[in-house]
């Protein structure tokens, strides 16, 4: 990479014991593959009042690292500037690339349509997409759009297909390796100041995997979290759909990452503002800002039967439940805030955002854990107080609960069935391979490496002295290959209904 000296390479296990041990190394990431972890929720958030007074997301872009985008559709239809895929085949894991042509990277038009019907997950990326910057259309007779229906979307496909015997059901699933994600968010750093982009606010990654109770900072990804942080840029990550009240994923462990959770929606019966019950949360001792206002969990957003555009059936709209359909709400909100004060720092959107935010009480396991859910309109009030003296003749009206309406998806989908891989492809879970086939590590030097992915699972090196990677990849021969999955097959799904 030419951002960060990072290498990609295949090696032994006992290789990667001896990485461990160097004191030269701060850290060896494996480089698994991860699953794919708007109408209510933008009047819920104010969002909809927040639009009245010119709050759109005009002039930004987010990047949305995902399955793919269907642009073509209505929904869609003029928000994709861009493109891009890193993608991986790897005979050890039997993942094939979703890139044109079998690529490993591709920045062609059409580099990230969605990938094909047959495989599990592949409506997910278009529904995220629609969630942040949906235009604004007649639904079932109501008006409906996305959180920042005049941002402009990146859309960066970073999924690999597996074999069904990998995803743990009958089909073919995807699932995303490290090293795309990391090849993914260092071009965009390097290409952030694209014209078609015009301000880059945010990107939006529902994805993840595992459990981390305190931050995960010798994650690969961070330094190109921070990068991007460091010029204005958000990476807006979901918490994850395990459940747990004393730990989230990764990658939204990462301390400069904006990590969401999911809340309820005022609609089939639930009242709003609760956690919702999938959705991933740590234990309050751990979630103590830093210095930069950051938390391990930062918000919330409504995640519960979000209606969004899908890929298929072509053109069609259907209900998801999980952080990853929070996660777009944040990454949208970040636009709306960035349309209003396009220099804005992250961590001054992030103060906007958490303090003008409803506060909601997670009392699962007693853990009694505070986390404010989003609420756009009076955060757009805040900004303009704080950066625009004369705004003060602006008044941006308050959203009220009555204005939230129920609609029903033209997808059929029973209110009371169990979000399921099919309806709620969230994207939050880590395969728990037995055998590793690949590391990273990280190193503190120079910075040579290329925006471009190498086909190899990661090693990210980081050193004290100076560290010339081999050209030369070393292949691994593993004693056994690996297990399917023991914890992809519906991992996240309830044994019942969610409760609020």
């Amino acid at each position: 990479m030419t951002v960060m000296p990072v290498v990609v390479a295949e090696v032994t296990q006992r290789d990667m014991s001896l990485l461990r041990q160097d004191n030269a190394v701060l850290s060896v990431v494996i480089d698994e593959p991860v699953p794919p972890t708007m109408y209510e929720s933008v009047l819920l958030t104010g969002a909809g009042v927040a639009h009245t007074v010119g709050a759109t997301g005009s002039g930004t872009s987010v990047a949305v690292l995902d399955t793919g985008v269907a642009k073509n559709y209505p929904f869609l239809s003029g928000r994709v500037v861009s493109e891009a895929c890193f993608s991986t085949a790897n005979s050890y894991y039997g993942s094939t690339s979703l890139c044109p042509g079998g690529a490993s990277n591709s920045v062609a038009v059409n580099s990230a349509l969605p990938c094909p019907e047959s495989v599990s997950g592949c409506s997910h990326g278009t529904h995220v997409a629609g969630t942040i910057a949906g235009n604004r259309v007649n639904y079932n007779g109501q008006s409906m759009s996305g959180i920042a229906p005049d941002a402009k979307i990146i859309a960066v496909q970073v999924f690999s297909r597996f074999p069904a015997s990998m995803c743990g059901g009958t089909s073919d699933c995807v699932m995303s390796y490290t090293s795309d994600q990391v090849a993914a968010l260092g071009w965009l750093y390097l290409n952030r100041t694209t014209a078609s982009w015009q301000t880059l606010a945010s990107v939006n990654m529902s994805l993840g995997g595992g459990k981390s109770a305190t931050t995960c900072d010798t994650n690969g990804l961070k330094y190109y979290v921070d990068q991007l942080r460091s010029v204005g840029v958000a990476t807006i990550i979901a918490s994850g759909n395990n459940g747990y009240t004393d730990g989230i994923s990764a990658p939204a462990c990462i301390s400069s990452a904006i990590a969401v959770g999911a809340s309820t929606l005022a609609k089939n019966g639930l009242t709003p503002d609760v956690v919702a019950s999938f959705s991933n949360a740590p234990l309050p001792s751990n979630n103590v800002a830093n210095a930069q206002g950051d938390r391990l969990l930062d918000m919330l957003a409504p995640g519960y039967w979000v209606v969004s555009s899908v890929a298929y059936p072509s053109g069609g709209y259907a209900a998801y439940a999980g952080t990853s359909m929070a996660t777009p709400h944040v990454a949208g909100a970040w636009a709306l805030m960035k349309s209003v004060v396009p220099s804005a720092s992250v961590a001054q959107v992030l103060t906007w955002l958490t303090k003008s935010g409803v506060s909601i009480t997670d009392t699962r396991a007693g853990i009694n854990l505070v986390v404010p859910r989003m609420q756009v309109d009076a955060a757009v009030r805040q900004a303009m107080s704080d950066t625009v003296p004369t705004a003060t003749a602006t008044t941006v009206p308050t959203a009220t609960p009555t204005e939230v309406v129920t609609i029903v998806p033209t997808a059929t989908i029973d209110p009371n069935e169990t979000p399921n891989v099919s309806e709620t492809p969230v994207s939050t879970q880590m395969p728990s391979a037995t055998v590793t086939a690949t590391a990273t590590v990280t190193a503190t030097t120079t910075q040579t490496s290329s925006a471009t992915k190498t086909n190899t699972p990661i090693v990210t090196r980081t050193a004290v002295g100076t560290v010339t990677p081999s050209a030369t990849k070393i292949r691994i021969h593993p004693t056994h290959k690996p297990k399917p999955p023991t914890n992809t097959r519906k991992p996240w799904v309830p044994t019942r209904k969610p409760k609020p």
